[in-house]
């Protein structure tokens, strides 16, 4: 990371994803994380592709206004010269919460994930009877979603982690690992 912090604040390292041309991709079509080397979808304004849309989740038939529709249309634009965007996990979506954001701001670094709602967004992993879990960037915490109401989306790309518990706590309870990252 930057001691700067032109890479995103103190314990994240964001990048800017090359064209292939000299150039790089608007931080509203896509960013990748250093420390987990994922690529995030970003947000704009306007468009199929924005900030404000929501998605429900799927109950027995995907619909065209359901998350996994979302992710077929986004693979189709080939965004950022990718088709194999997905829902992040829980684990994923937290990975980029900034807990040291100030209460009154939405909890994630809006230098690189700009027009990001201080909303619940939906993930991939699933909860019994259709639920959800879902990520509040207001609060940074993991929530259980409804599959019959509507929340934002933030797509990923890249390796899943691995099935192992992410962090562990040392036997002193003085530090966190992260088996991630290290």
């Amino acid at each position: 990371t930057s001691p700067a912090g032109s890479d995103g604040a103190v314990g994240f390292s964001f990048e800017e994803v090359p064209t292939g041309a000299g150039a790089h991709f608007p931080r509203t079509e896509c960013i990748r994380d250093r420390v987990t080397g994922l690529m995030w979808e970003g947000k704009p304004v306007s468009g199929g592709r924005a900030a404000n849309l929501t998605y429900r989740g799927t109950l027995v038939v995907p619909s065209a206004d359901s998350a996994e529709s979302y992710v077929a249309y986004v693979n189709s634009l080939a965004l950022c010269g990718s088709t194999d965007w997905r829902l992040p996990t829980v684990g994923e979506l937290q990975g980029i919460v900034h807990l040291g954001a100030p209460a009154d701001q939405v909890a994630v670094d809006l230098n690189w994930f700009a027009n990001t709602a201080a909303a619940s967004y939906r993930t991939a992993t699933g909860g019994g009877n259709g639920f959800r879990a879902g990520v509040d960037f207001n609060s940074g915490w993991s929530t259980s979603l409804s599959p019959f109401d509507y929340y934002r989306v933030r797509l990923v790309r890249g390796l899943a982690p691995s099935p192992q518990i992410r962090f562990s706590i040392s036997a002193d309870g003085n530090e966190v690992f992260d088996q991630e990252t290290g």
